[in-house]
Formats: structure tokens, C-alpha cells, sequence
């Protein structure tokens, strides 16, 4: 009795012990790093996968008419984001007579959405009339980056261009450029002989992020453009059809227009 009494004498004490709960230890937070603090500034030159970049443009148009003419005014948004990869095989042209022989590369798509509204002027007052609504979709063209060279480099597609060279890959951004430095044959100029200069590199502030930006001149100053490095040209992001750049989603990071907030 006496032996079974001291056992269940040991086992309530091993019971009790194994219950009293260990002091409390505070555990700090765990420390969960700001996605932004992982960009590189040699990085910030890329266009991420969840890119998206929104343009306007406004312009009339007349169509002459055996009786009458009829004249039109115009708003276009154009939005182009990626979707999907490709691989094409295409020579990279530098110059009319410069070129690389073509090889297989890695595109990203770049997906195209346009809304046009239209107003048969003086008949149909923007002020005053909702405009016919046409609706146009395709792939603009095809785009991959270079890291080692921080060029982007563009295969036009016919759904958006149609009046450009389509079987060849072009420089459309040059993000090693410093200033005085001429772009080489490239999308900026149209793909024709007009020569591009880099006045001036200077740093914008866009959402705490310092991204370079190109202050850029034709032709002895004829026209005048800014590149921001990871956003592209504020006036045109593909440079074809002289839209204005509205809002671009970036990584870490959004750009509105001035006029637009």
C-alpha cells in the first residue's frame, strides 16, 4: 500500500511540473521587408510584368466630300500592358546598313486597347453629345530588356503599326545614354534618319524612388521629349502616334500626368 502510495505520490508531482506553463518570452515582431527596399537602382530600368501604361490623345481629321466635307473630332485612351511571353528570331537594326543577325530571344507581349470616341462635327457637340464609341484591341508589338546593355528593344506588330518595317527588333529605350550622347538608329526617330540627342540626365523623385530622367532634342532642337528610365517617354510610350502619357503603374510605384491629378 505504502509502495503504491508513493508512486502515485511521484507521479502527481511529474503531472503537476509537466503543467506549470514556462515564463512567457516576448517574441518580436518578425521583421517583413518592404518589397520597394528590394529594388536596385540598376533596376529600376525594367518594365515589370504588372506594367501598365495609359495614353490620350485628342486631334481632328476632315474627309473631303464630293458635296461637302465632313470633319471629325477625336479622343483616343490607349492602354498597353503585357500579356504572355513569345519568342521571335529577328536581326536588331542599328543603323540602315548596321545590323545584328537574327537569333531567338524572349519577348514579352505587349497588349494593346484602344477607345476611340468620335464627333461629326458641327452636327455632334463633345460638350453636348456622348460621340460614337469604337473599340480596337491587338498586340502593339513584342519587347524584351537587356540588362547587361539597359536597352529595350521593340518588334513592332501590324495590329498597331502599319507603316514601319515589322520583320526586325529595334532600340525603342537606351537607359545607359549620359548627356551629349546621340541615340543610334532606333523606335524613337520612326525608324528613319532623324537624329536624337540627350541634353541633360537629372533625377526624378516618383513615390521615393530616384529614377533617372532624359531630357531628349531632334534636330537642333525641332523637338523636345522626356524618357524617365522604368516609365519611358512622357509623350508617347511606343513614340508612333503623338499620344500624351496619362498614368503608368511601375514597380513600387505609380506616375500620374501633372494635368491629370
Amino acid at each position: 500500500m505504502k509502495n503504491r502510495l508513493l508512486i502515485l505520490t511521484v507521479l502527481l508531482s511529474f503531472l503537476i511540473s509537466s503543467c506549470k506553463k514556462e515564463p512567457a518570452v516576448e517574441n518580436p515582431d518578425p521583421v517583413i521587408p518592404d518589397p520597394d527596399s528590394l529594388i536596385v537602382e540598376e533596376d529600376y530600368f525594367l518594365f515589370p510584368d504588372s506594367a501598365l501604361w495609359i495614353e490620350t490623345r485628342s486631334y481632328e481629321e476632315g474627309v473631303s466630300h464630293p458635296y461637302y466635307d465632313l470633319w471629325f473630332y477625336n479622343i483616343d485612351t490607349s492602354y498597353f500592358y503585357f500579356s504572355g511571353d513569345t519568342t521571335l528570331s529577328r536581326p536588331t537594326m542599328l543603323g540602315y546598313d548596321d545590323f545584328l543577325p537574327e537569333e531567338p530571344h524572349l519577348y514579352k507581349k505587349l497588349f494593346w486597347v484602344r477607345k476611340n470616341y468620335r464627333w461629326n462635327l458641327p452636327e455632334e457637340i463633345p460638350d453636348q453629345h456622348p460621340g460614337t464609341l469604337t473599340v480596337t484591341t491587338g498586340y502593339a508589338a513584342f519587347l524584351r530588356q537587356d540588362t547587361a546593355t539597359r536597352r529595350v528593344y521593340i518588334v513592332p506588330n501590324s495590329d498597331y503599326f502599319h507603316s514601319y518595317p515589322l520583320e526586325r527588333e529595334y532600340i525603342l529605350y537606351d537607359f545607359s545614354l549620359k548627356t551629349g550622347d546621340t541615340l543610334p538608329f532606333n523606335a524613337w526617330n520612326g525608324f528613319i534618319a532623324n537624329t536624337y540627342t540627350v541634353d541633360s540626365v537629372i533625377t526624378t523623385i516618383i513615390n521615393g524612388k530616384s529614377l533617372k530622367t532624359y531630357k531628349i532634342y531632334q534636330n537642333h532642337y525641332y523637338y523636345k521629349g522626356t524618357v524617365i528610365e522604368g516609365i519611358g517617354g512622357l509623350d508617347s510610350f511606343l513614340r508612333s502616334l503623338g499620344g500624351k502619357l496619362v498614368y503608368f503603374r511601375g514597380k513600387g510605384f505609380e506616375y500620374h500626368s501633372p494635368d491629370q491629378k
